[in-house]
């Protein structure tokens, strides 16, 4: 595909997606793109590819690649789906991460009070 090419896919997937979606565009064995807001990052899954999938940052401000990521295989032609869908799955991954840290709180306190009757 040409760069004006890239270029009116991008803007298509911005559109779909709605206010606030800013276009990235690069050269790297052809023309690749990507649509970002904030930490959420949505690209076709292949050069000819009408599905989507999503990367969703740690870096609140940068859906860049090449930063640490959340990623996933879930592909759809909707990328307002996609979006939905992968925060589903960070939420899951996050709700898990509270679990094992209150698990590791409780395990600290109990060794604390352990430690104090010794």
């Amino acid at each position: 595909m040409t760069k004006k090419e890239v270029l009116i896919k991008a803007r298509l997937l911005q559109n779909k997606l709605g206010k606030g979606w800013k276009i990235k565009v690069w050269g790297n064995l052809g023309w690749q793109y990507h649509v970002e807001k904030g930490c959420i990052s949505v690209m076709p899954s292949g050069s000819d590819s009408e599905e989507y999938w999503c990367l969703i940052s740690d870096n609140i401000k940068d859906a860049s690649f090449g930063t640490s990521a959340f990623n996933y295989s879930f592909q759809d032609k909707d990328p307002q789906k996609v979006v939905l869908e992968g925060v589903k799955i960070v939420k899951k991954y996050f709700n898990k991460i509270s679990t094992i840290n209150d698990f590791v709180i409780n395990i600290k306190k109990e060794f604390k009070k352990q430690e104090d009757r010794l």
